[in-house]
């Protein structure tokens, strides 16, 4: 195959199009995880006090930074409160679909700024975020269940059905080599078949993490090694989800395979089975916002068209359920 021949397919698969709805639903619920997290800072009494400058807060790079720009911003308790309430109100903005791109930027700014303030507190799934918001920024996320879309209809313009699809599939991509290199990073054996498979249950008996006394897996043994040898394939096997999903919306590509695909259903298999270990972190520990924010990105996985699918299904089951 020819260069110019892998460029125009390369060309071609960016320049396909599909509806809103999916990355409609990614901006709603990645937003809505963000400002619950600010809002939460606040109610906790964390804001602005985590990000300033020690002994106040955690903010050490600020009282490292002799004499620069983020000593004056870290050691100020008024211009952490207006990045706070930066990041708080980008976040809405990007929950309600209201000036998508303005509000998602000033979110990447703001919360990019708080991690510089207080590196000890920035997490991967920050960083995940962040890169997630600067594609929505660049995408037509709110050109469904937005306020955006409200005003335009006010004015008359007809609804946007057919958006470019290359944002989603670049997040879908990115979802995909997150968990890959996850798994590719545990390099203790705990999480091995030859060291037991007993990384989950130290983890779960945590008590930094856990959401119950030390020791409490023991009586649900060997459903913790389970779990843990579920969660090693999950993440090796998250390149899989590529394939599956092409087998499952072409199966007359892939023949055989494809059929085996559809009739067993291993792609909705697989995002069962992650949504169930975020569902899983959620319930047993307490890790801030990761396991929401993860399963905030699960409509990636999904096309407009079935989304569409799954909806109106549940508004014909919704009126039948209540007409009995």
């Amino acid at each position: 195959m020819t260069a110019g021949r892998l460029w125009r397919r390369f060309v071609a698969f960016c320049d396909q199009r599909e509806g809103p709805e999916s990355l409609a639903l990614v901006r709603i619920l990645v937003g809505s995880v963000l400002f619950v997290e600010f809002a939460g800072m606040a109610k906790a009494g964390l804001a602005p006090d985590f990000w300033l400058a020690p002994p106040r807060g955690l903010g050490w790079a600020a009282a490292a930074d002799p004499v620069g720009f983020v000593r004056s911003l870290g050691t100020s308790p008024g211009s952490v409160t207006a990045l706070w309430a930066l990041a708080l109100a980008g976040s809405f903005g990007v929950a309600v679909g209201l000036w998508l791109r303005a509000a998602a930027l000033a979110c990447v700014a703001a919360t990019a700024l708080l991690g510089r303030l207080a590196p000890d507190g920035e997490r991967a799934i920050d960083v995940l975020l962040r890169i997630v918001l600067i594609v929505l920024a660049l995408s037509r996320a709110d050109a469904a269940w937005s306020l955006a879309r409200v005003r335009e209809s006010r004015l008359g313009r007809p609804p946007v059905t057919s958006i470019p699809a290359w944002p989603r599939l670049l997040l879908f991509g990115q979802l995909v080599w997150v968990y890959s290199s996850a798994a590719q990073n545990r390099g203790g054996i705990e999480w091995w078949p030859a060291g037991g498979s007993v990384a989950l249950a130290r983890v779960l008996s945590d008590p930094h993490f856990a959401r119950f006394s030390p020791g409490w897996t023991a009586a649900l043994d060997p459903l913790p090694r389970v779990a843990t040898a579920l969660t090693m394939l999950f993440e090796l096997g998250s390149p899989l989800l590529v394939l599956f999903t092409f087998a499952d919306r072409h199966p007359e590509r892939l023949g055989a395979f494809g059929r085996v695909v559809r009739r067993f259903g291993l792609r909705w298999a697989w995002l069962g089975l992650g949504a169930s270990l975020h569902l899983g972190i959620a319930l047993t520990m307490r890790l801030g916002m990761f396991p929401y924010g993860m399963l905030a990105l699960y409509p990636l996985f999904v096309a407009p068209e079935e989304l569409r699918a799954a909806l109106a299904w549940l508004r014909r089951a919704t009126r039948r359920s209540s007409l009995e």
